[in-house]
């Protein structure tokens, strides 16, 4: 992680899963299991961000109470480096059906008369709003004496600004964040096509880029209306296939590291704030080829998505 100025801990905290948490069982450093619970300890996290001297992004739990929310923002002010900044975030992609915590969300935000029955975006986005408010002041609480080193994030899909517009009017849902993030990923339908169709997929993801970044920048518009930072909660490519073949070839086409480069210049001009990439290592399978690297210890001369991301940072210094 050494060189990265930032490591979002989505899946070491196993957030997608949805588990009910508690301050009292949560995992510790000495825990044999940590697969289990609430994910890897946070004093590890926290010890990682420290040693490789990156901001952490850490995500609270859909589930989590009041008491393991003060627990979490008071074991990272007392022990991350005081030169680090944390952010902060409820849950993971809470306008995405396909988790649970947001499905709950959903019902939970009808049970509360938030949206009629039947209207289960508004009803989610508006649970959503609602919770982040309550974690973020306790954050807020926990770091009154330093509140430049907390960054609060409010995430919203990238193609869906007027579902950020509609949360940031409610309540005291702008004043309660620093910052807007979406996910923005450059995407092609690959449904039909074959290890023959790379050249034509390759053509086509430069406007797909542009595309993008667009949308993203719609939402930067609307976050500098409120006075918010934009940021990228992840990012990179988006090119999921069952096809495997077609799959590794794209993933390890030397064109997918000028695409890459594309991306973070436009990124760079048009947003030029903090954005995450998904992620750093991940292999390539039928539910996507996430990772910089497929694996641990690749060499870099086999990982065109990683030797962009290096040489941008490099020439970003």
């Amino acid at each position: 992680m050494h060189g990265f100025a930032a490591v979002r801990f989505l899946d070491w905290q196993l957030t997608n899963l949805n588990r009910s948490v508690t301050w009292n069982t949560r995992t510790r450093p000495e825990s044999a299991n940590q697969t289990g619970g609430d994910g890897v300890a946070i004093e590890t996290m926290i010890a990682l961000a420290n040693t490789a001297h990156v901001d952490p992004w850490f995500l609270m739990p859909y589930t989590a109470d009041a008491t393991y929310i003060a627990g979490f923002a008071k074991l990272v002010r007392e022990r991350l480096a005081p030169d680090r900044t944390v952010y902060v975030e409820l849950g993971n992609e809470m306008w995405n059906d396909m988790f649970e915590a947001t499905r709950q969300a959903a019902r939970e935000g009808i049970a509360a008369g938030l949206a009629p029955a039947g209207d289960g975006d508004t009803a989610k986005s508006l649970r959503y709003a609602q919770k982040t408010r309550a974690a973020m002041r306790i954050w807020t609480q926990v770091y009154a004496d330093r509140p430049n080193r907390l960054v609060r994030v409010l995430s919203v899909q990238n193609v869906e600004p007027a579902m950020a517009r509609l949360m940031l009017a409610d309540k005291e849902t702008a004043r309660s964040i620093d910052a807007l993030a979406t996910a923005p990923y450059i995407h092609l339908d690959m449904t039909g096509l074959g290890v023959d169709d790379v050249d034509r997929m390759f053509a086509a993801l430069p406007a797909q880029v542009d595309a993008t970044i667009g949308y993203a920048a719609q939402t930067r518009a609307l976050a500098h209306d409120h006075g918010k930072r934009f940021v990228a909660y992840e990012g990179g490519q988006h090119l999921v296939t069952g096809d495997l073949a077609l799959a590794r070839a794209v993933q390890r086409d030397p064109r997918m590291e000028a695409i890459y480069r594309q991306y973070l210049r436009a990124w760079q001009a048009r947003i030029g704030d903090r954005l995450m990439l998904y992620a750093s290592t991940a292999p390539i399978a039928p539910y996507g080829a996430w990772g910089l690297k497929e694996y641990a210890g690749q060499a870099e001369t086999e990982a065109p998505k990683l030797r962009a991301v290096h040489a941008f940072m490099a020439a970003s210094r």
